[in-house]
């Protein structure tokens, strides 16, 4: 009987320790400044835009095209920095 309770001890001492190691990582993405420069630097960009967008659109082709660059040339970066593609 002595057996099986120290068994039974044991058991639930490495699945506390486990446990208590599964629960000790990071919950989110680790920050990053180029990821965050970048993201304010587009919500800048894209705020500049729109306060244009009473114009006429041909009027802004060129910072249009130039901001969906940039977004994209971001995305890619950005998406290395948490581990997809």
């Amino acid at each position: 009987m002595q057996i099986v309770v120290k068994r039974s001890k044991l058991v639930f001492f490495i699945l506390f320790i486990l446990l208590l190691f599964a629960c000790t990582g990071p919950r989110i993405a680790l920050y990053n400044e180029t990821a965050y420069s970048n993201a304010v630097s587009l919500k800048v960009e894209s705020l500049a835009l729109m306060d244009k967008a009473t114009d006429s659109i041909s009027a802004h082709v060129q910072e249009i095209s130039t901001l969906e660059t940039n977004m994209r040339k971001h995305t890619n970066t950005s998406a290395g920095f948490h581990g997809t593609s």
